[in-house]
């Protein structure tokens, strides 16, 4: 049987006095479809007042944590965003398998962060990459020796949630045993795809109920945050403002479908 895994690990953590249970969230190919389930459920709570969309939820079947669980916790700056660090560490030759340069890569990975900041309140700046503790989100990639990948070898990728990277470890790291392009072509699995699930989880984000998520369990191909998505964001971060016009909103994603280089 061909299994494959996304893997999210967590170490455990004491969260406003509770202790919340590490997990490791699997995906495997079920049916054809690759389906995350995690081990251990963690708890906590969180007081924000927003609505959420009808018809879409927590993801049960996975022992997903309540929304807000994880969050970053920094000051504002002077524009009233919360700024967060991200670096990269580009593999030595370059290349990520079939993405041919690592500018490539650069505009998927920028591209899976504007789509958070277009609807919130977080601001995303790319710091230089000189180790794995350099940024408060580091993203790499790796040939399989990462101990999770050694212990599952079908691993796909994984990520830590906010608060919860050991030192010394990459947040958020990518198997290149598996073959990753821009366009979802021959079979190959779209680092689109991948880049703005994962990203998603570090900065908090769960897995939720309904298929046109973002965040929902299955890969399927999902290029747009729906209002589930964008909710997260907001419980966690607060909506942006003031909002993007809906021209510039438009105008990245026309970009962003044909992997075009963007800014806002």
């Amino acid at each position: 049987m061909n299994w494959k895994f996304w893997i999210k690990s967590k170490p455990e953590i004491t969260w406003h006095g509770v202790d919340v249970a590490p997990f490791i969230s699997l995906t495997q190919m079920i049916n054809g479809k690759l389906t995350c389930t995690h081990q251990n459920k963690s708890a906590s709570t969180s007081t924000a007042q927003l609505t959420q969309p009808p018809n879409d939820g927590v993801y049960q079947g996975d022992g997903s944590p309540p929304i807000g669980t994880y969050k970053w916790r920094k000051p504002l700056g002077s524009d009233g965003k919360m700024h967060i660090t991200f670096a990269v560490a580009i593999p030595a030759n370059g290349t990520l398998v079939n993405i041919p340069n690592s500018h490539n890569l650069l505009i998927a990975i920028k591209a899976a962060f504007t789509t958070i900041e277009i609807t919130s309140m977080l601001k995303f700046d790319q710091v230089p990459y000189t180790g794995p503790d350099c940024a408060d989100i580091t993203i790499g990639f790796d040939s399989g020796t990462d101990p999770l990948f050694v212990q599952f070898p079908q691993a796909l990728a994984r990520t830590h949630f906010p608060g919860t990277k050991p030192s010394g470890q990459i947040t958020s790291l990518y198997n290149l045993k598996f073959a990753l392009d821009l366009q979802n072509v021959n079979f190959h699995y779209d680092a689109n795809e991948i880049l703005r699930h994962e990203l998603r989880h570090g900065i908090g984000d769960v897995h939720t109920t309904n298929t046109s998520d973002m965040m929902y369990p299955i890969y399927i191909e999902r290029r747009r945050p729906s209002a589930m998505d964008i909710y997260q964001e907001q419980f966690n971060y607060g909506p942006r403002i003031p909002p993007l016009n809906p021209i510039e909103i438009e105008g990245f994603y026309s970009l962003d479908a044909r992997n075009l280089e963007f800014v806002l």
